[in-house]
């Protein structure tokens, strides 16, 4: 079968690609865009029930509030049947936000300065986690640094855990968004990860070992040379014939 006409129909309409004469076009498109494989992903768990959601986005509304909703409004574009979940969109969820995040099969996490200081949402990591759901991370760099050290003294080791998944850096600039939204999508779905310590929460100093090479070290009979011992040594060996 040509590569470029693997989606079926099925999958061309869960993302909103067109069917009927413009079929063969938007495969071509979904195989281009690397789409045939985030539809895969997409349905892989099939239809939702009443009340779930594919993704709960969480957020610190001041710094993070703009990035949500952009983020938010990009994939509604990119796969039209997506349902997203956002705290200012949705007010009656607000008095058991922990429930939203029982019900989303992904949560997305918005490193922001000072997101995981905010009790709401570590209410949130904590629900996700328990939950044991797929996590995504979204970082952005160019606002805050990635949560380590004093920046996490406020923060209670729980909920430290989460940072142990890698994140997707965002940036503002289009390109570079676009590429994000991207990774987002391919990882919707995803098994939950294993979570350990997080390394990040207590920074390791780097340690660099030397040793020095065999034909230094000397001799474990050997007598330490000195001075002129050392010179009349050196000099014994230049001149011994040969």
């Amino acid at each position: 079968m040509d590569p470029q006409l693997s989606a079926t129909d099925e999958e061309l309409s869960s993302i909103g690609f067109p069917l009927g004469p413009r079929k063969r076009l938007g495969r071509a498109i979904a195989n281009q865009k690397g789409i045939t494989e985030i539809a895969r992903k997409t349905k892989s768990n099939g239809p939702l029930k009443a009340g779930e959601y594919d993704l709960f986005l969480s957020h610190k509304q001041v710094g993070g509030g703009d990035l949500a909703q952009a983020i938010k409004l990009q994939l509604e574009i990119e796969q039209p049947n997506i349902k997203c979940f956002l705290d200012v969109d949705d007010l009656n969820m607000i008095h058991d936000i922990e429930a939203a995040v029982r019900n989303s099969r992904t949560f997305l996490l918005l490193l922001t300065e000072g997101v995981l200081e905010r009790p709401f949402v570590q209410k949130e990591i904590l629900a996700a986690l328990g939950a044991n759901k797929n996590i995504i991370l979204v970082h952005d760099e160019k606002s805050t640094p990635f949560p380590s050290g004093d920046l996490l003294k406020n923060v209670p080791p729980e909920v430290q855990k989460v940072l142990t998944i890698k994140a997707i850096p965002y940036y503002r600039e289009r390109v570079f968004r676009k590429l994000c939204i991207e990774q987002i999508q391919l990882k919707l779905n995803d098994e939950p990860p294993s979570l350990s310590p997080p390394s990040s929460a207590v920074p390791a100093t780097k340690t660099v070992t030397f040793s020095p090479p065999t034909s230094a070290a000397p001799s474990s009979n050997a007598t330490p040379i000195k001075g002129a011992g050392a010179l009349r040594a050196i000099s014994k060996v230049v001149n011994k014939p040969r």
